[in-house]
């Protein structure tokens, strides 16, 4: 179930910008992200990610999920086997 605000796709990539999406129960899987989030990138907001799962995606920095200038929560999920350049899971 994912109940969002405002989503955007990017490059295969969720692109939250301002919002506060909840996600919840997401598998974010082989995804590549370029330079940030090889399955997402937040750029402020506030979103909810509650039990989801980021496996093996790939990007220049943030492997799974990258975060900046945001309040973001993130509960209870799993990054595993992600790969970045510069840092991050």
């Amino acid at each position: 179930m994912v109940m969002v605000s405002t989503i955007k796709i990017l490059m295969e990539v969720a692109y939250i910008y301002g919002s506060s999406p909840t996600i919840t129960n997401c598998l974010f899987q082989y995804n590549s992200g370029g330079e940030n989030g090889g399955a997402g990138a937040v750029i402020s907001g506030a979103p909810i990610f509650t039990n989801d799962t980021f496996y093996a995606n790939t990007s220049g920095a943030g492997g799974g999920l990258y975060i900046t200038n945001s309040s973001a929560t993130i509960t209870n999920c799993t990054f595993f086997n992600n790969v970045t350049v510069l840092g991050g899971r």
